[in-house]
């Protein structure tokens, strides 16, 4: 039984040795997300402007700058309503206020924030009726 014990005790002093050793990389990302999501309009009326944020949160392991464009998708066209940058150190995070408006009937819409590296979020909005 002890040479059980023993032998056991050696392959798991092994074992942590070797666990010790495996590199481990962090990997780098970016969170995007509604700052407020429960906020976010659900419904929107022709030519009226909304307001909503979303954040930005920077765990690349180096300081990097975001190109953000604020999209709406409606009627088979999506129009860019706006492009901006913002700069963040590492591990920084910055709320972003935002607008969006619909200039043209619809029925549905979505919002989206689209980072120039291909991460996005988005929301949909209803046409309200009055």
């Amino acid at each position: 039984m002890k040479v059980v014990l023993i032998g056991a005790a050696v392959i798991l002093i092994a074992f942590l040795i070797a666990l010790h050793y495996i590199p481990q990389d962090n990997e780098p990302l970016t969170e995007l997300y509604f700052t407020n999501h429960t906020s976010l309009p659900s419904e929107a009326e022709v030519n009226s402007t909304y307001d909503f944020a979303f954040t930005i949160h920077n765990l690349e392991y180096q300081t990097m700058t975001y190109q953000y464009s604020i999209v709406v998708d409606y009627n088979d066209t999506e129009r860019v309503l706006g492009v901006n940058n913002v700069t963040l150190e590492d591990n920084a995070s910055v709320s972003v206020p935002e607008k969006f408006w619909i200039m043209d009937d619809f029925t549905r819409a979505k919002v989206s924030v689209v980072l120039s590296s291909n991460e996005s979020i988005d929301f949909w909005v209803t046409k309200r009726i009055v």
